[in-house]
């Protein structure tokens, strides 16, 4: 996470899942690198904004969801049930934040990224 300001916010959260999956075959830090990935990835000084997280997501592309979609599956979450758009099985969207802003209404972590924290 200390790169995080400085690199795609996709490879942070694809490094971060991969770390935990090294020392743990648990799933349960999944949500919280995709809630604190977006704060570390704000650029500045000091605390992270409201603007910065902002910032963050709008610079997001299709690297990142292909990368966070990798990330996601690898720590194999559990009781997703399937989605008709942006299941999990299915090719990462090119929009990430469509694809959370569809989970949003049954997903905390999703709900974070539609709200920008």
């Amino acid at each position: 996470m200390e790169r995080a300001p400085r690199v795609r916010l996709g490879t942070t959260i694809e490094a971060a899942v991969s770390a935990s999956r090294a020392v743990t075959r648990s799933n349960g830090n999944l949500g919280i690198v995709l809630a604190i990935a977006p704060l570390a990835a704000v650029r500045g000084d000091g605390p992270p904004t409201v603007a910065g997280v902002k910032d963050v997501l709008a610079r997001l592309n299709r690297d990142d969801a292909a990368a966070t979609w990798r990330a996601i599956m690898a720590a194999k979450p559990g009781g997703l049930g399937r989605a008709s758009r942006y299941d999990l099985d299915g090719p990462p969207p090119d929009d990430l934040r469509a694809a959370m802003r569809e989970a949003a209404a049954h997903d905390a972590i999703a709900r974070l990224w539609t709200e920008a924290h």
